[in-house]
């Protein structure tokens, strides 16, 4: 990427870490939440924060400035933003069959 920043946040590598503000608890809901973004600060911060809300922080972080949000379900589904850029980002993270590549 030449212009721009991806982050992600999840719990991959450090498990339940991230909280819901809301709750007081662990987030739940995800596993992991993709950011893209025009520097790295803000794409980081999205990606944390829209994790902590769930699906609907795929949508809250454009709304964020966020050029394109990926999140992935516990059954690795996705839930993408509905934006341009994630149009084209869509064709490189599926298959013709929808399936995650």
């Amino acid at each position: 990427m030449s212009d721009g920043a991806v982050a992600t946040s999840g719990t991959s590598e450090r498990g339940r870490h991230l909280w819901d503000g809301r709750t007081g608890r662990p987030a739940a809901g995800l596993t992991a939440l993709t950011v893209v973004a025009a520097d790295l600060v803000t794409a980081d911060v999205l990606a944390t924060a829209a994790f902590a809300l769930g699906e609907p922080g795929v949508e809250w972080a454009v709304h964020q400035g966020a050029a394109w949000a990926l999140a992935v379900r516990p059954d690795g589904g996705l839930v993408t933003s509905t934006t341009e850029a994630g149009t084209v980002a869509n064709s490189l993270v599926r298959d013709s069959s929808g399936r995650m590549l």
